[in-house]
């Protein structure tokens, strides 16, 4: 957490930097999206997840303007079946929360109407990561057990992660608003092992697709 806020501070130095705002508030859109994971791992099973954020963009032109971001994202997979010696988690549910820091750059066309592009990099840190299954215990000393709502905690072997993104949307007038629809793709670089009781050393480079809806405040 300390590095995310030290990343934090020095891309709001940066801004700073860059010559005088046209925005009256520092924070001028909001945003809340849907993910779907797209893991390269054959015994994992995708599945959907959701995130909110907060912005500030800095026009430096009326085409080109740097993004800066803090987003609150959980991503989610599911595996079949997780088995220790004497235990079972079927269905297992893995969740992962955590706080990222996107920096893009924004290209626009148009006027009233607005394609543009968006790409860069992000940062982000891991607040926690849990698993959910149907718990089944077994072996010769105990007797037969099923729970279906087990959490389990898991750790990740790292906790920060790095990697870029790309986004493709439109802005549109709604209502006195502008509001902006963008499909795109985070592509993690880092390994953020799996370990658990059920888990030893389990891969995991988290990457999602996404479709963000943001208000411009």
């Amino acid at each position: 957490m300390k590095r995310l806020l030290i990343f934090l501070s020095l891309i709001i130095a940066i801004n700073k930097l860059t010559g005088q705002e046209k925005h009256t508030n520092f924070i001028n859109e909001f945003s809340i999206s849907g993910n779907y994971t797209l893991f390269d791992d054959l015994s994992s099973i995708d599945e959907p997840g959701f995130g909110s954020g907060i912005f500030h963009v800095h026009d430096f032109s009326k085409n080109l303007a740097l993004v800066i971001g803090l987003e609150y994202n959980l991503t989610r997979f599911s595996t079949g079946k997780k088995s220790s010696k004497y235990e079972q988690l079927i269905d297992a549910l893995y969740s992962l929360n955590y706080i990222s820091i996107p920096l893009m750059l924004r290209l626009s066309f148009g006027n009233k109407y607005k394609l543009f592009v968006e790409g860069g990099a992000y940062y982000e840190n891991y607040l926690y990561a849990s698993v959910k299954g149907t718990h089944v215990k077994h072996g010769p000393m105990a007797m037969p057990s099923v729970d279906t709502s087990k959490y389990y905690k898991i750790k990740l072997t790292k906790l920060i992660n790095y990697g870029f993104m790309a986004n493709l949307g439109v802005q549109v007038p709604l209502g006195g608003k502008k509001i902006l629809i963008k499909p795109g793709f985070v592509y993690g670089l880092e390994n953020n092992n799996i370990s658990s009781e059920f888990d030893h050393e389990y891969k995991l480079f988290n990457r999602y697709a996404k479709l963000s809806v943001i208000l411009k405040l």
